[in-house]
């Protein structure tokens, strides 16, 4: 009767007399799917990781890592229904076989999705004809296994060879489409010359978390007095970021007009990879299978993203071209290389103390935060202190040395003024003609709206947009838009001290979002959910233009993040750089501005501004 069980991979009859087969098949046709789900895994990861070493050793102690992870996985998952039972082992297997490939060509169209700004071209595409040799793997074993299955037939030793031979070619194409990768060197773009100039000041101001979903309705509400004065004589917009929407990547890709994988912040935590080699790091991990809880050994290093050198920032720029800048509190600053020109500043080291922080000595205008939680007092000390930084800065005749600044930036109390947090790089190199010295840069950050947002944008756009009601639902959503009352009036007083000429733009790379669908769930045990907002898959984020050359009342329906740098230093009086992702908007500025001021270019910044290589 065993002799015609369906789907059976050995040849009837099948005797188990033998005590070793009886525990050895089902042992072997378990860890056999999580073995080659390790290999698929092994190849994802040198993928993701272009910067590890392809080479033997590294594979084979990648591969073995991970095969014998998941083999032990998927041992410990179909041993219990297969012990002591090698033939419905050998039944199982073939489905077995058909989810590793299927669930590994499914995690590489993902992540090939996923990663499209995070990765090289080449590797990308690469990495889309894996994922496609895997889903064929996928479907002729699920196609032979069904058949075999609905016919009630045995494998033969043809089903068996070609079992093997899909293994064997389902593992080689993703280590060959990796191999296939060569990195391209682009040639050194041709030095260039930048005119002397008369640079208006630049103020641009990074509010994390703003969207216009708030801004607009306030504005027009008339809430918002020195934003709704933007939206009528400037222009905005919304702002499409790159999604994974992480922190320190986005605002470097809007700082550098280059998505991540060229200027080098591809993630905000650092991950060790010693396994693979001593001191190698993982620059993106996968996602959906909580791997960074069982896949990474050397488990998170301190720190955030390491520095990159391959791309420049706004302020780097500025710096390099005689223009007097300052960075303060930009996320991930400190981390990337600058120029030595460039004041860096950490508010972080002069905010208030959390614990001294009165809320009625903050400022005149937040009055009405002193009733809102602690959390919104202390979110807007450190807004309200960050801009205080930014008034002494803009108000200084000349510019100071990073020493004066920060003892006179220091905090009361006696606390230790802070470094510059920028590293110096090569100076402007001497083929570039630029003794300008007028025109400031400012670039800081206020992060307050969105540690307040995340507790309340649900409760906001709910009440806003669904015009559900309810007084708790309504208190969450007060407090929100007192935060950005409060913040109209900061911004007022920032761009009150801006000497003229100037210019000023307000930018959030991404947005916020309310919970949806099956999210809202977790709302009906912890009610407090559904009041709060959310960063991940994040809408689209925002900017605001104002300033004589642009044009008044002008809606971007949609701006790419990479074409903000652009039109940042064309409004400058500076020219674009050809290798940038993004371009210029004209779209921005007024038409006789466009007229008197024709757009320049030169190959690139990263050449000039570092010297030849």
């Amino acid at each position: 009767m065993s002799a015609h069980l369906p789907g059976m991979l050995a040849e009837p009859p099948y005797t188990s007399s033998s005590r070793i087969t009886k525990a050895l098949v089902p042992v072997v046709c378990s860890l056999l799917p999580g073995f080659l789900a390790g290999i698929q895994l092994a190849g994802l990861l040198f993928f993701l990781n272009p910067h590890w070493p392809f080479e033997a050793s590294a594979l084979l102690r990648t591969t073995a890592l991970y095969s014998v992870l998941l083999a032990s996985g998927s041992a410990l998952l179909v041993l219990p229904f297969t012990w002591g039972r090698p033939d419905r082992a050998r039944r199982i297997l073939p489905w077995a076989l058909f989810i590793a490939f299927a669930t590994a060509g499914v995690v590489h169209w993902v992540h090939a999705a996923r990663f499209n700004f995070f990765l090289p071209a080449g590797i990308n595409r690469r990495l889309i004809k894996a994922a496609l040799w895997l889903s064929l793997a996928a479907v002729i074993t699920f196609y032979t296994a069904l058949l075999h299955s609905l016919q009630q037939r045995s494998y033969g030793r043809r089903s068996k060879a070609g079992f093997v031979l899909i293994a064997l070619l389902a593992s080689y194409v993703v280590f060959e489409r990796r191999d296939a990768f060569k990195p391209q060197s682009e040639p050194a773009p041709r030095s260039s010359t930048i005119p002397t100039l008369e640079h208006p000041t630049l103020l641009v101001v990074g509010i994390e978390g703003l969207t216009l979903d708030v801004v607009l309705p306030l504005a027009e509400q008339g809430e918002l007095p020195f934003l709704a004065q933007l939206r009528r004589q400037g222009s905005a917009g919304r702002l499409a970021g790159i999604a994974p929407s992480q922190r320190i990547p986005s605002w470097f890709t809007l700082a550098t007009a280059k998505f991540p994988f060229r200027h080098g912040m591809v993630g905000d935590r650092r991950y060790s990879a010693g396994f693979v080699q001593e001191g190698l790091e993982f620059h993106l991990t996968p996602v959906g299978l909580g791997f960074r809880r069982w896949g990474i050994p050397g488990g998170e290093l301190p720190g955030n993203t390491p520095p990159s050198d391959s791309a420049l920032a706004l302020w780097q720029i500025t710096a390099g071209l005689g223009i007097d800048t300052a960075v303060l509190d930009w996320p991930g600053a400190a981390l990337a290389a600058s120029s030595q020109q460039v004041l860096g500043l950490n508010a972080t080291l002069f905010a208030a103390e959390t614990a001294a922080v009165d809320p009625e000595q903050l400022s005149e205008s937040p009055a009405v935060l002193a009733g809102s939680p602690l959390s919104d007092r202390l979110a807007f000390a450190q807004d309200v202190e960050i801009a205080e930084r930014a008034h002494l800065w803009l108000a200084r005749g000349q510019r100071p040395s990073a020493v004066s600044l920060d003892s006179e930036l220091a905090s009361p109390g006696g606390r230790t003024p802070s470094e510059p947090v920028a590293e110096p790089v090569a100076d402007l190199a001497a083929e570039i003609d630029s003794a300008t010295t007028s025109g400031r840069a400012l670039f800081v950050t206020l992060s307050g709206v969105l540690e307040i947002s995340r507790d309340t944008f649900g409760a906001y756009s709910s009440v806003q947009f669904e015009g559900l009601l309810g007084d708790e639902r309504e208190r969450q959503a007060e407090r929100l838009r007192a935060y950005y009352r409060a913040l109209d009036d900061v911004l007022r007083d920032l761009w009150a001290e801006v000497p003229e000429p100037r210019w000023m733009v307000i930018v959030s790379p991404y947005g916020l979002r309310s919970r949806e669908g099956a999210e809202r769930l977790g709302s009906l045990i912890r009610p407090q959910r559904d009041f709060e907002g959310k960063t991940s898959n994040a809408p689209d984020g925002a900017f605001l233009a104002y300033g004589p050359a642009i044009e008044p009342g002008r809606f971007v329906s949609r701006m790419e993040i990479t074409d903000l740098a652009p039109t940042i230093l064309y409004g400058t009086g500076l020219p674009a750089a050809r290798d940038f992702d993004g371009r210029v908007r004209t779209e921005v500025f007024r038409t006789d501005w466009l007229k008197q001021h024709p757009i320049t270019y030169v190959p690139s910044y990263e050449t000039g501004l570092r010297g030849p290589p």
